[in-house]
């Protein structure tokens, strides 16, 4: 059977004009610039995901040397604090030792300073006390009749290699038993003499 269209050609094209305007087709973006759009897409894509998996291997990797390192420092700070008492008992070590030195050094310096001021002691002079300080101060008190003999007893203890610095701190006349004496007090530093010949 033959169709024949008796419709005119200006009905036809206003007619398919309505169509389009009606009904809208999808229609796909054709040439270079969307091909070079989707394909510079895909590459940045790519880029990033090689850039996210080398981030992740890094970050692994710095926290697998995270935790050794702080496994050899949890090891180290055994040894470290090994060393600190170590350390320390040696100081309190020499501690001691220097006080043993000390008093090694000083042993027989008071024997040796109590022979030194009885023979320096002159006749008619009594001491009645003789005290040191740690400081090393010496404080010595005594009776005569004269302050000339306590005059010559300060003298004598001045050539002392023992004493040094010494003082005529106090002089005062007192009685004892109706007779008239002097009582004193010198102070004196105690020091062990040097060595001649270093």
């Amino acid at each position: 059977m033959i169709k024949i269209n008796l419709i005119p050609r200006e009905e036809l094209k206003r007619r398919k004009g309505k169509r389009a305007v009606g009904k809208k087709k999808l229609v796909l973006p054709t040439g270079i610039d969307v091909y070079g759009s989707i394909g510079f897409a895909v590459i940045i894509i790519i880029l990033a995901l090689i850039v996210h998996i080398k981030q992740n291997s890094n970050i692994k990797r710095i926290n697998k040397d995270i935790t050794n390192l702080q496994t050899e420092y949890n090891r180290l700070k055994k040894e470290v604090d090994f060393v600190h008492n170590l350390e320390k008992k040696q100081a309190e070590l020499q501690e001691w030792v220097t006080i043993v030195q000390k008093l090694n050094t000083h042993r027989s310096l008071r024997v040796h300073l109590l022979d030194e001021i009885n023979r320096l002691l002159p006749n008619y002079l009594w001491l009645n006390t003789l005290k040191e300080e740690k400081s090393g101060k010496i404080t010595i008190g005594g009776t005569t009749f004269s302050n000339l003999i306590v005059a010559d007893f300060v003298n004598k203890l001045n050539t002392s290699s023992y004493l040094s610095n010494i003082v005529l701190v106090e002089l005062k006349r007192t009685t004892i038993e109706g007779h008239d004496v002097m009582d004193f007090t010198i102070t004196a530093t105690l020091s062990p003499p040097t060595k001649k010949g270093g």
